[in-house]
């Protein structure tokens, strides 16, 4: 069973290029999502080009004025989207739970 689990996060891309990917497809330029992201703009760039590497396909269009999700690009958000959305509120529910037994204790 290990040996499954570790060659399941060889294929995985990081969560850091998932977010800056999400951020890109959601801002539609590099430089707002760095911006958003308290990145350099060349930071997100090198994590879109990762995770592009890791998929073996473009995800965006890139042009003067923006960028363009490609067909995989779109298709892609779809299914991650939802699940950072989730992972999200995961780790925001499980601080806040501790954050209030911490808190309980100390009173």
């Amino acid at each position: 069973m290990k040996h499954q689990n570790l060659r399941l996060l060889n294929t995985l891309p990081t969560i850091e290029a998932l977010i800056c990917f999400e951020a890109v497809a959601r801002c539609g330029s590099f430089t707002r999502a760095s911006r958003e992201l308290l990145l350099s703009q060349s930071a997100v760039s090198k994590q879109i080009r990762a995770l592009e590497e890791v998929l073996q396909c473009g995800l965006l269009d890139r042009h003067a004025r923006g960028i363009h999700l490609t067909a995989a690009g779109a298709r892609f958000l779809e299914e991650i989207e939802p699940m950072l959305y989730k992972l999200q509120r995961a780790v925001l529910r499980i601080v806040t739970e501790i954050t209030s037994r911490y808190a309980a204790l100390v009173e």
